[in-house]
């Protein structure tokens, strides 16, 4: 074999063998640290959506409290009174406390009154919310107020539930937000 052949062979041995650890010092160097960049990512922004989600519950809850928690609610919820329906459940009241919807309940889940900015021929609520989460009521009707996700046929709702009591928070709850 010439001179030329022997160091032609031996460039392409060369080449080829750089040629392959540099595949595979890619595959396991490189290619681990954009999983991991990738994955922490997701993670940061999962940590956002999780932030996001639990400031919108607190807000909610908030809403809701100061909406049970209040003798005028308390004596609708005894009477049915229609002013205060008429005053109080009303688009601006929904659009000002940034919900969606305000439902005034008995502790069955039946709908007393409420107001919501969805369209007027649209349910305030899903009528198998109770059906599919039955310890709901159960709970409320035991004083505990219910702040979370629900998912209901392909939909997500956040929940702020919470028991109807005079403006001391005290006694039996009459009804629930």
């Amino acid at each position: 074999m010439s001179i030329r052949i022997k160091s032609m062979s031996l460039v392409l041995a060369v080449a080829g063998s750089l040629a392959i650890i540099a595949s595979v010092l890619a595959v396991a160097i490189v290619l681990r640290r954009f999983n991991e960049l990738e994955r922490n990512l997701a993670d940061r922004e999962l940590d956002s959506v999780t932030e996001t989600v639990s400031a919108m519950l607190k807000a909610q809850r908030t809403v809701a409290l100061q909406w049970s928690n209040w003798t005028d609610a308390y004596t609708f919820m005894q009477t049915g009174s229609e002013t205060f329906a008429a005053t109080n459940l009303i688009p601006s009241a929904v659009r000002d406390s940034h919900v969606t919807t305000i439902a005034y309940l008995d502790l069955n889940g039946r709908l007393i009154g409420g107001v919501s900015s969805r369209a007027a021929n649209q349910p305030l609520f899903p009528s198998n919310m109770f059906t599919l989460a039955p310890n709901l009521l159960a709970e409320i009707k035991a004083g505990q107020d219910q702040v979370g996700l629900m998912a209901i046929d392909g939909v997500i709702y956040s929940l702020a539930c919470m028991p109807i009591h005079d403006s001391d928070g005290k006694g039996a709850a009459a009804r629930v937000l």
